[in-house]
């Protein structure tokens, strides 16, 4: 009874130095974006006032996020896999199309986003989104930040959101 109890704690041993204890499962990357689901208002740190939603679309493999401003420009944001990285579509208000990659989650719960190249840019020195963040600091609040750059200057602006409509329901 002894020697199968030994058996029993070496096998147990063996198998946990055969997985790491670091290993998680899987976890979806765009999961933390389709929870922001929904309509989103808040005011930038410049007092600009703006009105963000969030949707999922193509079966739950794209995010759409969509800014309005009070004068009605509208830019629109499309996250989506490519292989194993979240990539960011910016459909700017410029005409240009910034296209950024996710290079960090945070524990605290910040995706953050970097410039990884553009359509219909004319040069990297041209006004283009460069980077941008996204933190949840609740269950119905955030943070969203977005960094312009042109001619190698960089102005950051920072939006405090919260959440105002849940997504709708599917008809």
């Amino acid at each position: 009874m002894q020697s199968m109890a030994v058996r029993i704690v070496v096998a147990c041993s063996v198998l946990a130095c055969a997985v790491p204890l670091w290993a998680e499962p899987a976890q979806d990357p765009l999961s933390p974006l389709r929870a922001l689901a929904g309509r989103w208002e808040g005011t930038t740190s410049t007092g600009r006032k703006l009105a963000i939603s969030y949707k999922s679309i193509a079966n739950d493999s794209v995010v759409v996020e969509t800014w309005r401003s009070p004068s009605g420009r509208e830019t629109m944001t499309v996250y989506h896999m490519d292989g194993s990285k979240v990539i960011a579509t910016h459909y700017c208000a410029q005409g240009n199309q910034p296209r950024l990659k996710l290079v960090g989650s945070g524990a605290a719960g910040r995706m953050h986003f970097l410039f990884q190249d553009a359509t219909n840019l004319a040069s990297e020195e041209a006004s283009h989104l460069h980077e941008f963040w996204i933190e949840r600091t609740g269950a119905e609040t955030m943070k969203r930040s977005e960094t312009y750059r042109e001619k190698g200057e960089a102005d950051e602006e920072i939006a405090v959101l919260t959440r105002v409509a849940p997504a709708s329901s599917p008809d």
